[in-house]
């Protein structure tokens, strides 16, 4: 039986791309309800309250907002109850994410062994444990309405190796691919190194055979440099330098970015587009972490 909770979410800062991704995640963990999820427009600065929250979730929502929405800023606190003291979570893209324990209002608190240690401290490291960056930098975002951008319709051709985005070229006109992809997955790679990322969970078939699929996408910033990596998969070849090749030979005009490359053993290969078929792969470490576990 869930333990219910009440607390607040207030989005300050989200590019047009991520509003449908902030909506659903505020949605699914119970900080407004569909009418607002299902709606275009995401309002910078408005508070979101809502007294049917689990328990202990907003560390974790705080979490999954970065995961999936790394350029938004925002507050998300969780009420004290009897027990427990609250907790407030403030993240910042460039100040990374700040929690503390909080009151009713959100404001944190701090007991009297925390600030004795404080004042033992620089100012700077003392006004970091108080919040006072976050709260600063997040004083001087604007508010207001934030639109989602428009969607594309992506038809996808297995048997003739065809990717299309109606109306998906900046210029104007359908952006078509002809490029050879056995999965979704594969699809949505190839489309993000032209600037489109498919909704989630937007794929259906579009005939009964299975070898046309529809789809939505939105414009996304192409990835560049190496803190823009994409998470591919090859699941039929157990040779780092034969999957190597598949994916060079797949991509041939992709602008110059590494590529995690994992094969069906979940071993990771760092690849560089603007490598040719048979250079070096570099093998990651096991315990290297994967930037994009996340799907496309």
């Amino acid at each position: 039986m869930t333990d219910w909770s009440s607390g607040s979410a207030t989005i300050h800062a989200c590019p047009p791309y991520r509003v449908r991704t902030v909506l659903r995640t505020l949605q699914d963990y119970g900080l407004i309800d569909t009418d607002i999820a299902s709606s275009r427009t995401l309002h910078l600065g408005r508070r979101h309250d809502s007294d049917e929250i689990a328990r202990d979730s907003i560390t974790d929502l705080a979490h999954s907002l970065i995961q999936k929405a790394p350029e938004v800023a925002f507050t998300v606190y969780e009420e004290p109850d009897r027990h427990e003291n609250g907790t407030i979570c403030l993240h910042v893209p460039e100040l990374g994410l700040y929690t503390a324990a909080c009151d009713i209002f959100g404001n944190p608190t701090f007991t009297c062994a925390d600030v004795v240690d404080m004042l033992s401290v620089p100012l700077g490291q003392r006004q970091h444990r108080l919040g006072l960056p976050w709260r600063r930098a997040i004083d001087a975002l604007p508010t207001g309405p934030v639109d989602q951008q428009d969607t594309f319709a992506v038809e996808w051709n297995r048997s003739r190796s065809e990717i299309i985005v109606v109306e998906g070229l900046e210029c104007g006109g359908d952006l078509i691919l002809a490029r050879p992809a056995s999965t979704t997955m594969a699809v949505e790679a190839i489309l993000a190194t032209h600037g489109h990322r498919i909704v989630e969970n937007s794929w259906t078939p579009a005939d009964d055979t299975g070898n046309r699929m529809r789809a939505e996408s939105y414009r996304y910033p192409r990835p560049t440099g190496f803190d823009a990596q994409i998470a591919w998969w090859i699941d039929d070849s157990s040779d780092p330098r034969e999957a190597a090749t598949r994916l060079l030979n797949l991509i041939k005009d992709s602008p110059s970015v590494p590529v995690i490359l994992t094969d069906q053993h979940g071993r990771k290969f760092r690849v560089n587009l603007a490598a040719q078929p048979g250079d070096d792969v570099d093998l990651l470490p096991t315990a290297c972490p994967d930037p994009n576990a996340a799907p496309l």
